[in-house]
Parts: C-alpha cells; sequence; structure tokens
C-alpha cells in the first residue's frame, strides 16, 4: 500500500509543481517517490524470502531478515517524513 501512496503522492506533487513552479513541491515528490524503487529493489527480495514456505520462522535467518526488514522499512518512512516536512515548511513560509 505505501507503494501505491506514494505514487499518489508523487503524481500529486509534479501537478501542484507544474501549477506554482516551486520546486519544493518537486523535491518533496521525488523524495517520496523514490520509496518505490527502494521497495522493489530493495525490500521485495526480503519479503519474498520472509513469506517463502520454506523459512523456519524460529531460524536465526528468519531473525535476520526480520531485522533487516525493519531497517529498510525505517528507511521508507523517514523518507516519507522528510517529504512531509519539506511540504509542512512550505506552509508555513
Amino acid at each position: 500500500m505505501q507503494t501505491s501512496l506514494a505514487a499518489i503522492g508523487l503524481a500529486t506533487a509534479i501537478l501542484a509543481w507544474m501549477a506554482s513552479s516551486d520546486v519544493t513541491f518537486l523535491l518533496a515528490g521525488v523524495l517520496l517517490g523514490s520509496v518505490i524503487p527502494f521497495t522493489l529493489v530493495i525490500i521485495l527480495p526480503t519479503n519474498k524470502r520472509l513469506t517463502d514456505s520454506s523459512l523456519d520462522p524460529s531460524s536465526a535467518e528468519a531473525a535476520a531478515l526480520l531485522s533487516r526488514w525493519g531497517r529498510l522499512h525505517a528507511v521508507r518512512t523517514i523518507a516519507g517524513l522528510a517529504a512531509f516536512a519539506l511540504l509542512l515548511g512550505r506552509m508555513a513560509r
């Protein structure tokens, strides 16, 4: 769901940038949109391995994968928060 919301946010930010010529909208949109390739290229392989039926849930590998997923998800969350902060700063001007 986060990927589809990022795509909507990116498209909306591009429209806002085109309407206003304010580069803040474009920067926030690109930052938000960057989670799409990050999710597909970096996080998806971890997700696939975590949902693999051959993975023993109590194994060290499962624990390492869950830890990795948590760190990767934090990166996505920080990117979204940074885009939000940019837009909040834009509103405060």
